[in-house]
């Protein structure tokens, strides 16, 4: 997470405003905090919620405030009673959307863009923090830096994967998050509403889903009693998380959408292993976490099952021998490699010192009819020269070459 920018040096003049995408902030806090992101469930201390929001960017982000911008959706743009008390709180604009059947914001996203571009191409703003997570927001984001403005992207932070576009965040100037520490004062549960919370053991790092009792207006905070109430008499098994088998075989998936997105050519990128870079190690995670919709941080075991999987799949596609438990590099050519130079380096070595022995001219022997390789025969160095050595390569010659009587006479007349 980059730095945010330094507040104590403000630029001369400089002013920032605040574009808060109410559907991603809403549903992510919800999530976060209660396990839930059905916005009947709980309610929001909005005003005291929006005071603290502008209050954290007064000291991350230089220069004065413009306004707050609040981007909501209502059935035919009409407004419902929250939406009037927020619209009526100093330096706030309400900017409402469309609220279809469905429970589906329309239009939010437009005007967000609208006003991040608008904001920039005046001047009016010289930083902008925006409060969301959807990739249609890059546009505007790249438009307002355009324009000399920065952009400071927020995001609530995730229980599990992520709830930002990658590339959003990438486009970001610097970017921040707001953990449950931040936000859990401003949520809780609507009265007679019964959510399940996800809480982590301290002790044992297990996942547990602890049914929330009517809310008496405070939010929840799990008492240890009901914490440690959920652990079973055996908790080493359910330590361990997803069994390796499962890990393995999305290891393997998202490898093969990996490869499929990104091509062969791109796989050195993963070289010399076994450990993958850090980025992709991040993405593989991140995917994990979204296909089995819980957290593989507490899993140790679990995410190095997914790792080997991954390498599995990519050592099937291209003969990688890396990355499974922690192996050293050996690539399916570096062992073709070693192989290769024992039967192709003998093959010329070989007939090197048999050339010059006896048996260069034995075969010239038995073809008389070949003036040629007859000459060289009787010129005398083969009784010379091999006497020495002559007996061992005329018997490895004679056994191969078939002429045994001429093999024998001629080291026995050296």
């Amino acid at each position: 997470m980059s730095e945010p920018f330094p507040a104590e040096r403000p630029l001369a003049g400089s002013r920032h405003a605040i574009l808060v995408d109410v559907g991603y902030l809403y549903a992510a806090v919800g999530l976060l905090v209660l396990g839930t992101t059905s916005r009947r469930a709980f309610r929001v201390a909005a005003d005291a919620f929006i005071s603290a929001l502008i209050e954290r960017a007064a000291k991350r982000v230089p220069g004065e405030l413009l306004r707050m911008y609040w981007y909501d959706a209502a059935r035919d743009r009409v407004p419902t009673v929250e939406q009037r008390q927020i619209a009526a709180l100093p330096h706030v604009k309400v900017r409402l959307g469309n609220l279809n059947s469905a429970g589906q914001q329309k239009g939010v996203d437009a005007q967000v863009r609208q006003d991040l571009e608008v904001l920039a191409r005046h001047r009016a703003v010289s930083d902008a923090v925006l409060i969301a997570g959807d990739e249609d927001m890059i546009s505007a984001v790249e438009a307002a830096q355009a324009y000399g403005v920065r952009v400071h992207v927020w995001g609530v932070e995730p229980p599990y994967g992520v709830n930002q576009a990658e590339r959003l965040v990438w486009e970001a100037d610097t970017v921040d998050e707001l953990d449950v520490e931040f936000c859990r004062p401003y949520v809780s549960l609507e009265p007679g509403v019964t959510v399940a919370a996800r809480v982590v053991s301290p002790t044992t790092g297990e996942e547990a889903l602890l049914p929330a009792a009517p809310s008496s207006g405070r939010p929840i905070v799990p008492t240890p009693a009901s914490v440690f109430a959920q652990r079973r008499p055996s908790p080493a098994p359910a330590r361990l998380g997803p069994d390796r088998q499962t890990m393995e075989e999305i290891g393997e998936h998202i490898a093969g959408r990996w490869l499929l997105t990104r091509g062969r050519d791109n796989v050195s990128d993963l070289l010399p292993g076994p450990v993958l870079p850090t980025v992709i190690d991040k993405e593989l995670l991140v995917e994990a976490e979204q296909h089995l919709n819980r957290s593989l941080r507490p899993y140790e075991d679990a995410r190095r099952a997914l790792r080997d999987g991954f390498w599995a799949r990519l050592h099937r596609e291209f003969g990688l021998t890396v990355g499974v438990s922690g192996q050293g590099v050996n690539h399916g050519v570096a062992s073709a490699a070693a192989s290769g130079p024992a039967p192709s380096g003998p093959a010329p070595s070989g007939p090197a010192p048999s050339g010059p022995a006896p048996s260069g001219p034995t075969p010239s022997g038995p073809a008389p009819s070949g003036p040629t390789p007859a000459g060289p025969a009787p010129a005398g160095p083969a009784p010379a020269g091999p006497a020495p050595a002559g007996p061992a390569p005329a018997a490895e010659g004679a056994a191969s070459q078939g002429p045994p009587p001429r093999q024998a006479t001629a080291p026995a007349g050296g």
